[in-house]
């Protein structure tokens, strides 16, 4: 079984969405983890409806606020099962999600090739897909691939569900006075371990960019982040060939260090 991982802190106007999402599913082999990072709002309101009419297991688990990385921490070790599909609170995921991550997971061990976890696409609420498309592929083509490979092929957002013997060994790095790490810094770790099993034309996660997203707000997470970013852009720039990227990454890395001096 898999478990569906939700760090959420104040999204109480967006959960139903993914909620909705989880009860459409056409195969119910999971449960949902919900960490709630110190949410104000009514998103513990919303999580006692879920739990009352769900028909698949939900539990959670309150920290006070700290950040998507801790939670993400927390529920890899409240999970019961040993795949983990992290889900943000303001996404969904399409219908047959889980079926898919399952088939991948069966595939995999039918080849008997060491793997990581499964890899899909993400797409947008409205369809447009993330990244490049391989119309003259088979939606069950899949590829092992590491992090950096799939991600310089793909050219898009990327939805991983990975083995949680992996995930409680490479956890979030927590650094004082920030409450974000760049989720590839970890993705990269793991599939140093082994490739993931990827299906690059298959799309089961959906998401929006919204005004008070991490994505909308960039900048200002790098300012006030530039630990974590500074690791990740390191990190990373090791790891590009194209001369190019690896220039991209130190021009980065080069500028969470000055935003750290400014502090």
């Amino acid at each position: 079984m898999i478990t569906v991982l939700t760090p959420a802190y104040n999204r109480a106007n967006t959960l139903d969405n993914l909620y909705y999402s989880l009860q459409q599913q056409t195969n119910n082999n999971f449960e949902w983890v919900i960490i709630d990072d110190g949410s104000t709002d009514d998103t513990s309101d919303k999580i006692k409806e879920y739990k009352i009419k769900s028909d698949f297991e939900i539990r959670t688990a309150f920290q006070a606020n700290q950040g998507k990385p801790s939670a993400i921490n927390h529920g890899c070790r409240l999970s019961k099962y040993d795949y983990i599909l992290i889900v943000d609170s303001d996404d969904c995921l399409t219908n047959d999600a889980i079926e898919w991550v399952l088939k991948g997971i069966k595939e995999a061990e039918v080849e008997g090739i060491e793997y990581s976890g499964i890899g899909f696409r993400k797409s947008e609420f409205n369809g447009t897909l993330s990244g490049i498309a391989f119309d003259n592929l088979a939606l069950d083509h899949a590829l092992y691939l590491n992090a950096t490979d799939a991600s310089n092929l793909l050219k898009g957002e990327m939805a991983f569900c990975f083995k949680r013997e992996f995930m409680l060994k490479t956890p979030f790095p927590l650094y004082a006075g920030e409450k974000f790490v760049p989720e590839g810094l970890i993705w990269t770790q793991i599939t140093d371990f082994a490739c993931v099993r990827f299906y690059i034309n298959k799309v089961i996660y959906l998401y929006d960019y919204l005004d008070d997203g991490l994505t909308m707000n960039f900048k200002k997470q790098l300012k006030n982040n530039h630990k974590g970013f500074s690791e990740y852009y390191r990190n990373q720039f090791y790891r590009e060939s194209d001369l190019l990227k690896k220039g991209k990454m130190l021009m980065r890395y080069i500028q969470c260090k000055y935003y750290g001096v400014m502090k």
